[in-house]
């Protein structure tokens, strides 16, 4: 319980943060992070309706192979944009309020695409729902870390992260019952629905981040954070801090600069490594089943159980760090998902084998996606966070784009099933290794708000 009968002196915001990282997850912590969790459902559902929609409309359309791989691929290419060209606006304009304008623009993007009459016209209301999606991680990730306890961070993130699973199925079912009854138009209405439903949500019961508003100080700042800190049960502020010198704040530039930049690299180059054996394996999986000899049915029954290994892994990464330890979390998962890759090019599953195989990899996807975005954007600064995530998350889709194409160029070469798996779980082992030297054993990650280096975590 906070202090109530007091009030905070003005050299105490790390007081704030404090109890927030080192207390417990109060009401309002665990509906923001279930606000987080909606919009990554959303994500999910929303970059993914074009996939489900591309059979009925490539027979509407007569569109061939090459049409509609530009459509399906015009919101990943916003999905690019967005994540770099919008994280910055996290650092500016607010957590909450980039979460406001993301959901915008997936409504406005979901909407114009249930009226779009040709190709051209569909692919750009996809790249503008892909720049909302590229845009949200950044924004509803930095509300998470913000707003987290450390004993619960992982939990927190995972819960966010086994969203977009939970988006990608509840959404493949929802689009084949309005398939069968409303055409496919209505499939982008739904996500149209859905995206500006979370608009008001946020606006009207999600705080801003205090971390943001002592930092940023927008008008009525301290009015605003007085009034989070009333529904943390938490002791108001007398007056806010005074300012940081201009000389020693970070601005959003500066991820680009040392020794900001010594954080920024790293946690790229793991992103971008990481997204490569992802990818590879999410996208080339089901066709080199049908390779192996298996149905339609059994290819595609793969995904599904990858995702149901995925909302497990979310929902038990933050149960499994308790016991095990950030670093040594953050280091086994990816290993294990490498061993899992390898294990697919090596054993050749049948029915018993194949559900624990692709549960595993889904398990220990997604809780080493989870680990490596806690780790990524807790380590950048506050002033930072937004354009820190949009960056790191940039070169990880890069790294998909690359590591699916680079798996088609092998198989090119004479690469069979095992010497691709083995070839591509390598780059999550170094991943793994990364993470090792970002998550030094004995301390915990928290990034310095103002000064110039950014701590590392245990």
């Amino acid at each position: 319980m906070g202090r109530s009968n007091e009030m905070l002196s003005e050299g105490e915001p790390d007081r704030i943060r404090r109890e927030i990282e080192d207390g417990r997850m109060r009401a309002l912590q665990v509906a923001i992070v279930g606000a987080a969790v909606l919009t990554n459902l959303l994500d999910g559902f929303d970059i993914l309706s074009m996939s489900f929609v591309a059979p009925t409309l490539s027979r509407v359309w007569s569109l061939g192979p090459e049409r509609l791989g530009f459509l399906l691929s015009s919101g990943l290419t916003g999905m690019v944009i967005g994540a770099i060209g919008l994280s910055w606006i996290v650092d500016v304009i607010g957590r909450r309020s980039a979460v406001i304008l993301c959901l915008t623009l997936m409504a406005g993007g979901m909407f114009a695409a249930s009226l779009a009459g040709s190709g051209g016209v569909l692919a750009l209301c996809r790249v503008v729902t892909g720049l909302g999606v590229g845009g949200m991680n950044a924004a509803s990730g930095s509300l998470v870390i913000e707003y987290s306890t450390t004993k619960r961070r992982e939990a927190a993130v995972g819960a966010v992260v086994l969203g977009y699973p939970l988006g990608t199925l509840l959404g493949g079912l929802m689009s084949v019952w309005l398939l069968g009854h409303f055409g496919w138009r209505s499939v982008f209405v739904l996500g149209g629905l859905a995206s500006t439903a979370l608009v008001p949500v946020f606006a009207l019961f999600v705080p801003e981040s205090i971390q943001f508003l002592i930092l940023r100080r927008p008008k009525g700042a301290l009015m605003t954070i007085n009034r989070t800190l009333a529904r943390l049960q938490m002791a108001p502020l007398a007056a806010l801090p005074p300012q940081v010198q201009s000389g020693s704040r970070l601005g959003v530039i500066d991820v680009f600069r040392p020794p900001q930049l010594k954080w920024t690299v790293p946690c790229s180059i793991a992103y971008f490594l990481f997204m490569m054996s992802q990818y590879f394996i999410l996208s080339w999986a089901p066709k080199l089943m049908a390779q192996a000899g298996a149905s339609d049915a059994g290819a595609i029954s793969i995904s599904l159980l990858i995702n149901a290994g995925g909302i497990c892994g979310g929902a038990l990464v933050g149960l499994i760090t308790a016991r095990f330890g950030r670093r040594n979390t953050s280091v086994l998962m990816p290993i294990l998902m490498s061993l899992f890759i390898t294990g697919f090019g090596i054993i050749v599953p049948s029915a018993a084998t194949g559900v624990l195989l692709f549960v595993g990899l889904g398990f220990s996807l997604f809780a080493a996606t989870t680990c490596l975005f806690s780790v990524v954007a807790g380590g950048f600064p506050a002033t930072v966070r937004g354009m820190g995530i949009g960056v790191a998350t940039s070169a990880g889709r890069l790294g998909s784009v690359t590591g699916v194409y680079l798996a088609g160029v092998l198989l090119a070469f004479g690469f069979n099933r095992m010497a691709l798996c083995a070839t591509l779980s390598l780059p999550v082992l170094v991943t793994a290794l990364l993470l090792s030297r970002l998550v030094p054993r004995g301390r915990h990650l928290h990034a310095v708000e103002v000064r110039d280096t950014p701590r590392t975590a245990a």
